[in-house]
């Protein structure tokens, strides 16, 4: 299973998507609490719709891409933000800050009838039920059809792997004790978790 996040694809006007990939340690989900790492001093939560492949496939035509896909669910992608700033002014690569053991959290796993039916949904993220965040499948540069075409020219896509396809340029910051809340604007909750 790959965990492949994308980033430059959420609110910009870029058209090459810039991956990178979690190890499978990184999943945590099942609603369990993420619990703060002691090796940086500011971490940021960067939220997206994940999807799930269900067909292996390489070099798909963006026509098929959909046939590729059956399921989504809502994720978040924690990120160590000292250590990703060194990184990113070294010319690093950035799996340290942003790959490391349960920083991919994500909920349970829907599936949906149309593609027109995910499509239309918007997402409010709650901290400590304050709006913190929305997102929306209006802001993405690349959209999902896209994404598969491109990703699949160079990795083989397999069954279960799994895609964070868009992420907002700004996070939230973590604080022990916070409670993680997002929800569709119909009112189902898709992640809920705590930060210890």
């Amino acid at each position: 299973m790959k965990i492949i996040g994308i980033n430059n694809n959420y609110g910009t006007t870029e058209k090459t998507p810039a991956l990178f990939l979690m190890a499978d340690s990184s999943l945590l989900k099942d609603g369990k609490p993420f619990f703060l790492p002691s090796f940086d001093n500011d971490f940021r939560m960067y939220p997206s719709i994940v999807i799930k492949i269900c067909r292996l496939g390489k070099n798909i035509a963006k026509r098929f891409a959909s046939r590729y896909y059956d399921a989504y669910t809502f994720g978040i992608n924690v990120r160590a933000e000292q250590m990703l700033s060194i990184l990113k002014s070294q010319q690093l690569p950035w799996a340290s800050a942003v790959a490391f053991d349960s920083s991919a959290i994500m909920g349970d796993f829907k599936d949906f009838t149309s593609q027109e039916e995910l499509f239309d949904k918007s997402f409010d993220i709650r901290q400590n039920e304050e709006i913190v965040a929305t997102w929306s499948f209006n802001h993405l540069s690349n959209d999902i059809d896209a994404l598969i075409e491109s990703i699949s020219n160079r990795f083989t896509l397999k069954i279960g792997d799994l895609i964070y396809i868009g992420f907002p340029a700004d996070g939230f910051k973590c604080n022990i004790n916070d409670t993680i809340t997002v929800s569709d604007r119909e009112g189902n909750t898709l992640l809920n978790f705590k930060i210890k």
